[in-house]
């Protein structure tokens, strides 16, 4: 070489040779100098050198591939607890209903991390990621056996969680606090912390352990020592598709089994817990022609299938080639190889999971150990699935029961001298509800048609849906019920309520959220006060309402096709006629929903209905002490003619055994004093408590405490209004001012005037404007 590069003058080197290290691409240069003396490299030695080099940059690439592989699982393995912890939160929250707040954290040496803050079914940003200290906490003191996993609010305050979490305990005021440690055999995790409204039961707290459990499972399988990067990419999939249920679960593996292993076809198969055989829960990729069976034996111990010899060994096997394999079970003429590892979970075999090659030679002996990796993540999702599946099965059981107490399907809420009609009617059959006992009979097998339910407020049209739905093949599943007239006029949250969204579909989507549609799934969809839809989500509702229950429709925001399997049934007190003739109601949605429809009667129709109401709702007002009723109270109750129907027949008797009765007595004199109030405009009863705002008003308090009890129709129209009204002479007549007094957010301040306006619970604010 003429010239030198200037790091070789302090050597004095006269001659070199340069040798490049490269892998898949250039790493740098190896430099051999020597001196003037200095003999030339012999071409066998400069051979020896190249190829010392290309090991260099193969060990190189490979290093530089473990540090980015490293730093990947670390990434993957704090994206995965996160959601294994927003997942673990939000299902505390749907098995528990007493709980208001769920906390997941981590211990980090002496450290806890808060990884998971959610309430009102939404995350807390401002506590994520906080660090407290572990000793002192909560946690440390239930994990070292020290103190109670359950304590009141007031206790929960002396341990160091507390200051970092003390606006949110101020929001929810707990009435107690429970913390369940996350731990399996080989360390603690991290600590699951629920704040209750009112203390659980302890089969709910049962569950809660349970839960916290098979979270551990899966938060100890993705250690960094024990898991490959990929295989944790693998184990969040699997996990994040368990919220489908089990049966998305065991696709979704199939579907990972062919491409984590490169293979042509898959199987998963399940242990039976019942039959003790082998069911093949889910296959893909076998041909047309190819033979699956739907079970294989186990007790036969000279079966030829790959699976139940897994099953019975529970080692990994590989048939490099199937036409040499003693124990292969051919099911495809293609196959020519096949590798199958056991599901392992707790120790135990609990299936098989299997990839299937058309090439010889595919799989080979050390496939199995990378392949057992995968099998082990898969079996903790399997495992959540189910785990899953149940919570949902119970939390459906624990509402359906709810809806036949509140519906009066449950015999303890009936009255022991009244008939009831479909489980939970009352009225004379000979009168005018028999009209709608006989329709009912006629209607509620016919899934796919819907029913149109008619008649004034109070009439009871919600009963009657209950009914319906009680009556027809779907009872096993609650029915599922919404309300336009609470929704307002924003059509985002109509048609999300209807049907969905996706994230980011709007302002405040945060989230995926099912629509009631969805919900619906298997069951009765009510569709409460339909002629308050906004016109844009009533061409939507058109297209979803065809004559089949095989609904399908797109989520707000979301470009792929949901299908759901309901029976829908509407309910509205306007006259839709009047409203097409209007232009508020669409002609042809009407005729979609007329087809067949029920008349509710309004009370002042069915006058020979009030004694029998009279006895169905005293037993429940008196929480079913015996009540003496005088003559003249029916007489009485008659002559008025209920324009609020039989909701307000049930006020009116409650107002009377309270208020003037004594509590076991009603006379006719009573009902009249009662009856005063709803005769007087304007007149308001004794001792009718106010509804206060607090101030600073906490956030989302308008939300919580006035569209939510109203939307359930447990707060009155009177008692809005008058806090509307106190609210506009304190701010001056303004409702964005309002709206701020009561917290409401800023981007919600367009949903609080819909809900008002299209409520009827607007206040004019001109009055309360000053100097105006």
């Amino acid at each position: 070489h003429p010239r030198a590069p200037c790091f070789l003058d302090p050597l004095g080197a006269a001659h070199w040779r340069v040798f490049p290290l490269a892998g898949a691409r250039p790493l740098g240069r190896l430099w051999v100098t020597a001196g003037a003396g200095g003999r030339r490299l012999a071409p066998h030695k400069s051979e020896a050198i190249e190829q010392l080099c290309r090991d260099a940059a193969f060990d190189l690439e490979r290093a530089r591939a473990h540090r980015v592989d490293e730093r990947f699982a670390a990434r993957l393995r704090r994206i995965t607890e996160t959601e294994l912890s927003i997942r673990l939160a939000a299902a505390s929250l749907d098995l528990v209903a007493e709980a208001r707040a769920a906390l997941v954290c981590g211990v980090q040496g002496e450290q806890l991390r808060l990884i998971e803050v959610r309430a009102e079914d939404r995350r807390q940003e401002p506590y994520l990621y906080q660090l407290v200290p572990y000793t002192g906490s909560h946690l440390h003191a239930v994990a070292a056996s020290d103190g109670a996993a359950l304590v009141d609010g007031e206790r929960w305050r002396r341990y160091s969680e507390a200051e970092t979490l003390a606006p949110l305990w101020k929001q929810f005021q707990p009435s107690s606090v429970e913390t369940v440690p996350i731990e399996s055999a080989h360390r603690l995790f991290g600590g699951l912390t629920l704040f209750y409204e009112d203390r659980p039961p302890e089969a709910a707290r049962a569950a809660l352990d349970r839960l916290a459990q098979g979270a551990a499972g899966a938060f100890d399988r993705v250690r960094p020592e024990r898991r490959h990067a990929s295989s944790l990419l693998y184990l969040q999939e699997l996990l994040r598709s368990s919220r489908g249920g089990l049966e998305s679960v065991l696709r979704t593996v199939v579907e990972e089994v062919v491409t984590f292993m490169g293979a042509d076809a898959g199987v998963l198969a399940l242990i039976d817990a019942e039959t003790g055989g082998l069911l093949l829960a889910e296959h893909s990729g076998y041909t047309t022609d190819a033979v699956v069976p739907e079970s294989v034996s186990l007790d036969e111990p000279r079966s030829r299938s790959i699976l139940a010899h897994v099953v019975r060994t529970g080692e990994p096997y590989v048939a490099s080639d199937t036409e040499r394999s003693k124990i292969y079970l051919p099911v495809d003429s293609t196959i020519r190889s096949e590798i199958a590892v056991p599901l392992r979970l707790h120790g135990e075999t609990v299936g098989v999971v299997l990839g299937s090659s058309r090439s010889a030679d595919f799989f080979l002996d050390e496939d199995a150990i990378r392949f057992q990796v995968f099998a082990d993540q898969v079996a903790v999702a399997v495992d959540n699935a189910r785990l899953l599946d149940e919570l949902r099965r119970r939390r459906a059981q624990r509402q359906l029961g709810h809806q036949r107490r509140h519906y009066g399907f449950d015999p303890s809420v009936q009255a022991a001298d009244v008939e009831y009609h479909f489980g939970n009617l009352v009225g004379d059959p000979r009168g005018a509800m028999g009209e709608v006992f006989r329709t009912i009979e006629r209607v509620a097998n016919r899934e796919q048609d819907i029913v149109l339910i008619l008649g004034e407020t109070g009439t009871g049209k919600e009963m009657v849906a209950h009914a319906l739905h009680a009556a027809s093949p779907r009872t096993a599943k609650p029915l599922v019920a919404t309300n336009f007239a609470a929704l307002g006029g924003d059509p985002n949250l109509v048609e999300s309520e209807l049907f969905g969204h996706e994230k980011g579909a709007f302002t405040g989507a945060v989230r995926r959220r099912r629509g009631c549609f969805e919900r619906a799934h298997e069951s009765t969809l009510l569709i409460d006060e339909l002629g308050d839809i906004v016109p844009s989500a009533q061409v939507k509702l058109l297209r979803v309402l065809a004559r089949s229950s095989r609904r399908e429709f797109q989520r707000l925001g979301g470009e792929g096709t949901v299908k759901a399997d309901v029976r829908v049934i509407a309910a509205t007190h306007r006259d839709l006629r009047a409203e097409v003739a209007a232009g508020r109601f669409r002609e042809d949605l009407y005729y979609r929903l007329s087809a067949l429809m029920i008349r509710i009667p309004a009370l002042r129709e069915r006058p020979e209905d009030i004694p029998l109401l009279v006895k169905h709702f005293l037993p429940r007002l008196s929480s079913g002490a015996a009540v003496g009723v005088e003559k003249g109270v029916v007489e009485a109750l008659q002559e008025y003619a209920f324009p609020g129907n039989v909701r307000q027949l049930e006020s009116v008797l409650l107002r009377a055994l309270v208020m003037y009765g004594g509590g076991d007595r009603l006379s006719a004199e009573d009902i009249r004093r009662a009856l005063e109030v709803e005769q007087s405009p304007g007149a308001t009863l004794s001792g009718d408590l106010a509804l206060e705002c607090p101030l600073p008003p906490p956030s989302d308090w308008f939300w919580e405490h006035v569209h939510e009890p109203w939307k359930a129709r447990r707060l009155p129209a009177s008692t809005i209004r008058r806090l509307l009204e106190r609210s506009l002479e304190e701010t001056g007549g303004f409702y964005s001012r309002v709206a701020t007094r009561l917290g409401v957010a800023r981007e919600d301040y367009q949903r609080f005037l819909d809900f008002l306006k299209h409520g009827g619970l607007k206040v004019d604010h001109r009055p309360y404007r000053r100097g105006g």
